[in-house]
Order: C-alpha cells, then sequence, then structure tokens
C-alpha cells in the first residue's frame, strides 16, 4: 500500500489502492486507518498520500540514499561518454537495493525499454543481473553470507561466489545482454553493459549504475569507459559522504 500511494503524485483513493492489491475493501481500510494514525499516511479528503513518517525514519536513520544520485548526475555522466564518439547510443541506468530485490529507477539516453522498466519500478532478484551481482560483490563477508544461506537457487549463488573475487578487484562487472538493442535501428540486438556499484558514506553498496552500447565501440574503448564510470561514481560517493 506505502508503495503504491508513494508512486502515485496525487495520491490514491480506499477503491484505487483496494484494486491495486487486488484485495477487498473492507480489509484495506482498516490498514489504511493504522498507517494514517501513524504517520506512515495521510488522508486529504478522499486521497491517500504519503506521510511524513517515511521522511522522519530516513532521517533518524542518518543515511543518505540513492535518491541523492539526481537524474542530473547521470545526463552528466552520458554527456562525457558521448564525447568519446559522434555515434550516438549511450545508455546510463541506475538501479537501487531493495531488499533481496533489485529495483530499476532512473534512465539516460531515452532507451524506450529501459525507460519503462525506470517508470515501472521493475524488480529482479539481485542474482539475476550484473547490476545487482556488483552489489553483492560490495557487500562485508557476513552481509553476503547471510544473504546467499537465504537464497533458493543453488546455482547461480555458487556462479556468483566463482565470480565475487574478480568483481571485487576490477570494481566492475561486463556483461553481454542480449535482445536488447542499443539504439533505435541498429542492426544488432546486443549490447555491452559495463556496471559499478555505488556506496553510501558508511561503505555499504546502495546503488549501482551501468553504462550500455553496443559490443564493438565498447571493445575499442573499454579502458575510456572505465574510467568515466568510475570518476563518476567515486564523485558520487564523495557528495554522499558529505549529505
Amino acid at each position: 500500500m506505502l508503495e503504491f500511494v508513494a508512486t502515485r503524485n496525487e495520491g490514491a483513493t480506499l477503491s484505487e489502492i483496494a484494486a491495486a492489491l487486488d484485495a477487498p475493501v473492507s480489509s484495506i481500510r482498516d490498514l489504511l486507518a493504522g498507517l494514517v494514525s501513524t504517520g506512515f499516511l495521510d488522508r486529504i479528503r478522499t486521497r491517500y498520500v504519503l506521510g511524513p513518517l517515511p521522511y522522519l525514519l530516513h532521517l533518524h536513520a542518518g543515511q543518505p540514499s540513492a535518491a541523492s544520485i539526481r537524474h542530473d548526475d547521470l545526463e552528466a555522466l552520458l554527456s562525457e561518454l558521448e564525447a568519446l564518439s559522434d555515434e550516438p547510443g549511450f545508455t546510463v541506468l541506475l538501479t537501487v537495493r531493495v531488499g533481496d530485490e533489485l529495483v530499476f529507477v532512473d534512465e539516460a539516453g531515452g532507451h524506450p525499454l529501459l525507460e519503462h522498466w525506470a517508470r515501472l519500478r521493475l524488480r529482479i532478484g539481485l542474482l539475476h543481473s550484473a547490476q545487482g551481482k556488483v552489489i553483492l560483490a560490495a557487500l562485508d563477508d557476513e552481509e553476503l553470507r547471510l544473504y546467499l544461506r537465504r537464497q533458493s537457487e543453488e546455482e547461480l549463488a555458487a556462479s556468483f561466489s566463482r565470480e565475487r573475487e574478480e568483481i571485487r578487484r576490477t570494481g566492475v562487472i561486463v556483461d553481454e545482454v542480449h535482445g536488447i538493442v542499443p539504439r533505435v535501428n541498429h542492426p544488432r540486438s546486443d549490447t555491452t553493459v559495463v556496471t559499478t556499484a555505488v556506496r553510501d558514506r558508511s561503505g555499504r553498496p546502495i546503488a549501482s549504475v551501468s553504462v550500455g552500447h553496443d559490443p564493438e565501440f565498447f571493445a575499442r574503448n573499454l579502458d575510456k569507459i572505465f574510467d568515466i564510470l568510475l570518476r563518476h561514481a567515486s564523485q558520487w560517493e564523495d557528495r554522499l559522504s558529505r549529505e
């Protein structure tokens, strides 16, 4: 309920929330009343909006969030990457960790599918993508051990364990993604993606940022792309450490 309301700028009515959750209105009504009374939600006439308590909890935690990485930051990264060549086609994708899942939250470069994923706040398991694996590799040993113990997909967990040290050593994952066209009218449907983690001031990974382009271009410019991506991620981390 909180997530549905938070994604609606104008708030949501009781019937809209019940329909979205496929739940009886009578059950939702009582739960909403509890969330309003504790400050998680506010009620403005017939619509429910996010209340003050989520913000207060965030302030009490004293941790910056991935929301501190702004769309302008992604555009600045994209601009520097595009200066490498007159050939367009770079895409920048920001994802965040929510529990044991990865959520797509923003995109720069105008890729229609990735824009759609970010708008929907698409969620996938951390072990199912390079973006999730780079976050997992940045966890401390104990937190990673506890995460892996919770997983039932033993083959994926074992595969990640074999990759982990290399990801930690380089700070990046290079991955070939099939079925996603790098840009409109591109003759191939393969994209090379390089991904790194972004940490908060305590050193915990809170997000990952990915850069995609066609494989031939990546092969010619991989070191330059690494340098630009890691430098921007480091700048964001410096800013997060001051916030």
